[in-house]
């Protein structure tokens, strides 16, 4: 693990995914809480695969729109990804993160294998972070994936938002 700027990452996926989108018709946006960097102690590539993964899941049953963010919560740093689509029913919410858990009242633009969500589980618990879902998130729809982090401080060596080199 290492400081990671978890607000670019969230970016540079947004940004692979965005062709995607298109093809499939929906609204990918990126939400944050400011254009600064947020230091998480994660790795960076796994914490690409985490949100990727969500963005592709989200992808899978959204309507119309799906938004990633990166931001504080409480002073603690998150990244999530929501969307627009029917959400999860309550009973299977506590069951999402399970290998080869597929709903059967929810169906999406494919089918998949039930491992997606689980990886992302495990990748974030590999990482000392959490992941938990939230659904419906408005109107009785949609779902949200947070990915709760572990804060980090700004690494030696790097530039401030002022310009001024730290360390």
């Amino acid at each position: 693990l290492q400081a990671v700027d978890c607000a670019e990452v969230v970016r540079q996926v947004v940004d692979g995914f965005r062709p995607r989108a298109r093809e499939l018709g929906l609204e990918l946006v990126t939400a944050s809480g400011s254009d600064e960097p947020m230091w998480v102690d994660a790795d960076s590539d796994r914490l690409g695969q985490v949100v990727a993964n969500l963005v592709e899941n989200a992808s899978s049953f959204a309507t119309h729109r799906v938004e990633v963010g990166a931001g504080s919560v409480g002073g603690r740093p998150t990244a999530w990804v929501a969307d627009d689509g029917p959400g999860i029913p309550p009973d299977q919410l506590a069951k999402i993160f399970e290998r080869h858990f597929i709903s059967d009242r929810v169906r999406g633009r494919r089918e998949g294998s039930g491992l997606g969500l689980a990886i992302v589980s495990e990748l974030a618990t590999a990482m000392g972070a959490a992941v938990q879902a939230e659904s419906p998130v408005a109107e009785g729809r949609g779902t949200r994936m947070v990915v709760w982090l572990r804060i980090s401080h700004q690494p030696v060596g790097t530039h401030s938002t002022d310009g001024r080199a730290d360390g």
